[in-house]
């Protein structure tokens, strides 16, 4: 549902919301706007609504989009921005709506605090801040609220919506759930992929054979030639648009590209979901390094306390669909940052990736993400409390605070939890299979510099 601002006259006539405003012209409904239109917010949805209704008003209409932040930290996508703009559609930044004015019902315009830009809030962003007596007036015939939308879920709880991360599944048997509900606010393709997750997810559920995982094509390329590929610039095609006087109708602004162009978009790739590892080839010390690991779903279990046991029960999937992964060496990265300038996810490696610690002496210097491999075990320190897994009589032995578990060493599934002391209620296995992981994999490494 679309989210509502809550100030006066939005109950008037002339009064539209985003996502029916859009849904009825898709469908050739006969939408009754204007000549003066304005379109509150900033995101995608309010550019999709502003340039729409900028096509239904004719030459002798306007549609003006009022924001209460300035144009540069609108959240909508660039190439958005810059085709309204293009499009002739003015932007009126800094102006937080306070009323829809209305006479006898009817819109008849809109009055606004005027803002400015204050101090920096938690997302970096300088907030604005009103200006003490500076309110606007201006006359619109139809204003169209496109601040964003809620998620109804009257029909569910929040604890029973949780989710699987890898599978969708909620915490009501054989429901499944993705897209906003799930991730809050995000984009169509999220949703989708959400959706497609889910259905694999349900078929493989119900015990068919069909086969939905997506096909995986071998490019028969060996590491340094995907280095080699991810080294090379090759810039994209000017995209085909039509020109900004064709714009009144509802032609094609993005024309498609030819089979020659569009050949030539798709070599560009550089196969990032089969071997990235820019971080690892960025790094002026060598402190990033690559290495394989066993792609597939791990089960990560908890344990809970039931009459003086521990009842093993399934938590959610840890999926690993890549078997190029990387890890840190802490006694070589001087934190310059590079990685993270040239990280294709926008990611921070030098603080996220596992960082191992070559002495025993610089381990225990950090408190934090740090990590240690010594013959046949491997320690972690996460906020200054230590996790310890060691392989000994033919299984992996947990170890942290009062709390020891056992787990299989093949797939790392709970064999046993024995808590020594006070007793936790719950046990997750998530750390133990994570460090299980990183040990299966670097174990036969040499960490000898």
């Amino acid at each position: 549902a679309a989210k509502k601002m809550g100030i006066p006259g939005e109950d008037a006539q002339g009064v539209l919301d985003q996502l029916n405003f859009l849904s009825k012209v898709r469908r050739g409904y006969k939408v009754e706007i204007g000549p003066k239109v304005a379109v509150i917010g900033g995101g995608n949805s309010a550019m999709d609504a502003a340039r729409t209704a900028h096509r239904l008003v004719g030459d002798n209409g306007k549609v003006t989009v009022v924001y209460r932040r300035t144009q540069a930290q609108m959240p909508a996508d660039q190439e958005e921005i810059k085709a309204l703009v293009e499009e002739g559609i003015e932007i009126k930044e800094l102006h937080q709506p306070l009323e829809i004015l209305n006479d006898k019902g009817q819109v008849t315009g809109l009055k606004c605090q005027k803002m400015k830009l204050g101090e920096k809030g938690k997302d970096g962003r300088r907030r604005p801040v009103p200006i003490k007596g500076e309110i606007d007036e201006f006359a619109f015939d139809t204003v169209i609220e496109a601040i964003g939308q809620d998620v109804v879920t009257d029909f569910i709880t929040a604890e029973e919506l949780k989710t699987d991360p890898v599978t969708g599944l909620t915490q009501l048997a054989n429901v499944f759930a993705g897209g906003d509900a799930v991730r809050g606010a995000s984009t169509i393709v999220n949703a989708v992929g959400d959706g497609q997750i889910a259905a694999g997810n349900i078929i493989t559920k119900a015990g068919s054979d069909l086969d939905v995982a997506p096909s995986k094509i071998k490019k028969g390329m060996t590491p340094a030639e995907f280095q080699l590929k991810s080294a090379r610039k090759v810039k994209g095609i000017k995209l085909p648009e039509i020109d900004v006087g064709m714009r009144r109708g509802f032609a094609t602004v993005i024309k498609e590209l030819s089979e020659e162009e569009a050949k030539h978009e798709a070599q560009r790739c550089l196969y990032c979901n089969d071997l990235c590892n820019v971080c690892v080839s960025v790094c002026p010390n060598r402190a990033n390094r690559s290495y394989n690991i066993e792609p597939g779903d791990y089960i990560i279990q908890k344990a809970k306390m039931k009459k003086g046991k521990y009842k093993i029960e399934h938590e959610k999937t840890l999926r690993i669909s890549q078997d190029t992964q990387v890890f840190n060496i802490g006694d070589f990265c001087n934190e310059c940052g590079n990685c993270t300038t040239f990280c294709p996810t926008s990611g921070d490696p030098y603080k996220t990736k596992p960082k191992f610690y070559l002495t025993e002496a610089s381990y225990k210097a950090e408190t934090d993400n740090a990590w240690r491999l010594d013959g046949h075990s491997i320690k972690a320190r996460f906020d200054g409390h230590e996790h310890k897994l060691e392989e000994k009589d033919d299984a992996l032995h947990y170890q942290h605070g009062s709390v020891h578990a056992r787990l299989n060493k093949d797939d790392l599934s709970l064999i046993a939890v024995e808590p020594k002391g006070e007793k936790p209620r719950v046990f997750s296995s998530e750390i133990p299979v994570k460090m299980g992981l990183l040990y299966k994999s670097l174990k036969n490494q040499s960490f000898n510099y």
